[in-house]
């Protein structure tokens, strides 16, 4: 196994969670209880990412958005574990990954589900990056959350 360092932004969205008192309730407190039924802070901070050797949250909060929505924003900077085929020499690609998952199970008192949203995000890419010549970055992807 391999490693590479990522500095990450996440952005989910539960649509109409404005909504619901309870998704509402101690709305950023810095350690969220468990509720039967859960604040998007407590379902926040329930994200993991199996594949880190090392994380740190830069930032993690729920914010109100529009008239209905709220969204979960993670910033994390961490050392994740990759399989890198090194057999092409010095003309290898590599895909990286980072595993995004929730301790809600779908079995569980809270669980949640992941979808693709049909919204669309732009991705800005710096230009002062010093290898964007050499690196092809994928397209961005925008997910929803939805507590079943």
């Amino acid at each position: 196994e391999h490693a590479f360092s990522a500095r990450l932004f996440f952005q989910l969205i539960l649509r109409g969670g404005q909504r619901d008192d309870d998704l509402l309730r101690g709305l950023n407190e810095p350690s969220p209880e468990f509720h039967l039924r859960p604040s998007a802070t407590w379902l926040l901070h329930q994200f993991h990412f199996p594949n880190a050797l090392k994380l740190e949250y830069a930032e993690r909060k729920v914010t109100k958005m529009g008239a209905d929505d709220l969204h979960l924003i993670l910033r994390v900077d961490g050392t994740f574990l990759q399989h890198f085929k090194l057999h092409d020499f010095p003309y290898d690609s590599q895909i990286l990954q980072v595993h995004l998952s929730s301790h809600c199970a779908n079995e569980g008192i809270a669980p949640v589900r992941f979808t693709w949203s049909p919204l669309t995000v732009k991705l800005q890419r710096p230009t002062h990056f010093a290898l964007k010549d050499v690196w092809e970055m994928s397209k961005p992807v925008r997910l929803d959350l939805e507590t079943l």
